[in-house]
Order: C-alpha cells, then structure tokens, then sequence
C-alpha cells in the first residue's frame, strides 16, 4: 500500500485502511479489534487524534511509538471529558437562565426583555427579539405549547420566553444588558465574578465547547475560544493558564463556575477521575499544565477518586 495514497479521495476497505496506517508506521496490537473500530468510528473522525503522531505531516509518516491502542485511548478519553462537560454545562446553563429572568424581572418587571432602553445595541436587541420570538413558537416543549394554546396573544414574560432560548442567545442578551444595570453585576456575582465583562467571556468560551460536544466534534488538542484569565477571584482559582485558548482552561472555568453555584463538588472530582485515569496521555497537548491538580481550584486528594 503506497504511504503516500490520499485515502480521503478513495474509497477503500476497512482492511486497505489499515494497511495504510501500517504503511506509514502505524503499530497495532489487535489489527482484528482496530479494524472493527475503523469501521465503527471512521477513518477520517479518528484521524484528529493521530495527526499530532506523525513525524513527517507531509508524507504522513508516524514516528516510532506510535500505536493506534493510544489513539483510542485519547477516543475514549475525549468520549468520556465530553459526558462530563454537558453534565457541567447543564448546570450553568439551567442556573444561568434562572439567575438571569429573575433579577431583571425583579427590578424591571416581567416583560424587561421588551423594553429596548435595557440593551446597549439596539441592532443586537432587534436581532435577539427575532431569535427568541422565532425559538419560543417553534419550541416543542409541552409546557411552552400549552403557554400559546391558552394565551395566544399574550406577550410571554421573560421566565417563559427564555425557557425555550439557547444558551448562546442568553449569553448575548447578557451581554448586551447596559453596563450601568446593577443587576448585571448581581448576576456575575452569583456566578464567582466581579467583573460582568468577564463572565459574559467565560460564559461565551462555554457555549463554544459546548456546541463543539453536542456534534461530537474532536475535543482532543482541537482550538478553543479563549478565556479572560483575571489576576484574582473571590473563590479558590489557578495561580496561571499557560495557554487561555486551551480545553484546560475552559475546563477550569466551568469547574469554577459549578463551585460557585453547587457547594458540592461533584463536578471537579467528576473532572479529576476522568484525568486521573487518562493520565497516561500527553495532557500537555490539551493545555493542562504540570501539577495543575496542586492548584486551589482543584486541590486533588486522592479520596477525590472514590465514586459517590
């Protein structure tokens, strides 16, 4: 099999795939078991987490030690981080919509989502009263259908109308709010930040990870948004990151995030067990850093990794 062929312009079998990546240096130590997992997964999705084991990237060739057990390794790995980040997204993402309907109905009624002179640009607050309009009527939960059956000329208030809205248009409205509203500040609070500017950065580095696992797109080594890192927060944070465009320091925030909403720790040592077991890989090439787990944030002990 010619090293040099450009698999993704032919079609070839699971086992001329294999002979491939035997080809260019691959190594295997089940070829049976790594063929049913070609033809399970696919070439080209596990392609992402090989590319960074060639030694030659033009000729696809792969350096010594490198053995297609370990791209499965960073498979699972990469499988596993992902069920972890909804879990902590989920969180955020519930609690945000709350925090967010409740302090501006609280101070500016039901219906501040309305009243433009709330918002900084009111070319954004048009096209936000579209998406959540547009959202809000097509959303097929049963309770928002059984809201318009009844009151189908009724201007929704802000808790019924965002019940429907993405993360990502909660995330622009946020930020959209005027600066000088103090229940802007009110709602970075409750999330471990004095500074809004800053969350509404975290929050929107979330959505994009977030999006990225809902596809089941590559987490491993893939780019990130970057984060605001701050020199200081009122909670236990990170002394640095390294890299602010790192899996890892999006994975802190939302630790970060889910400490300053839930006192009980479950996401950190839900994060902890997964590295911990995967510490074998090169974690680096995710951004996090040599005895990352020593930092305030995640102060590891080593009863972190019985399940409760």
């Amino acid at each position: 099999m010619n090293p040099l062929q450009n698999i993704e312009n032919t079609a070839l079998t699971l086992r001329e795939q294999l002979e491939v990546l035997k080809s260019r240096g691959m190594k295997f130590r089940d070829e049976r078991k790594a063929e049913e997992l070609l033809g399970q997964i696919g070439y080209f999705h596990l392609k992402g987490y090989w590319i960074d084991m060639e030694e030659d990237p033009v000729r696809h060739i792969f350096r010594s030690d490198s053995y297609f057990e370990n791209v499965l390794e960073r498979y699972l790995f990469d499988h596993y981080l992902r069920g972890e980040i909804f879990v902590a997204v989920e969180n955020i993402e519930i609690a945000f919509r709350a925090r967010l309907t409740y302090h501006m109905a609280r101070q500016y009624g039901q219906w501040w989502w309305n009243d433009e002179s709330l918002f900084k640009s009111a070319k954004a607050y048009d096209s936000m009263l579209k998406i959540i309009d547009n959202e809000f009527h097509k959303s097929r939960n049963p309770v928002i259908q059984r809201y318009i059956e009844k009151r189908p000329d009724k201007r929704p208030e802000a808790w019924a109308i965002f019940e429907s809205a993405s993360l990502g248009v909660m995330v622009r409205v946020y930020g959209n709010l005027r600066d000088t509203l103090v229940e802007k500040r009110r709602i970075a609070s409750d999330f471990g930040h004095d500074n809004p500017d800053t969350l509404f950065n975290w929050m929107e580095s979330v959505c994009s990870v977030r999006n990225k696992a809902a596809h089941y797109s590559r987490l491993w080594n893939a780019p990130v948004k970057s984060i605001t890192v701050p020199d200081s927060l009122p909670r236990p944070w990170v002394s640095s990151i390294p890299n602010a465009a790192s899996l890892y320091a999006v994975i802190c925030a939302l630790v970060y995030l889910s400490q300053s909403l839930d006192q009980s720790d479950n996401i950190r040592k839900s994060f902890i067990r997964i590295i911990k077991i995967y510490d074998s890989l090169p974690l680096a090439k995710m951004g996090f850093p040599s005895g990352f787990l020593d930092e305030p944030l995640w102060h590891y002990h080593p009863e972190d990794m019985l399940m409760r």
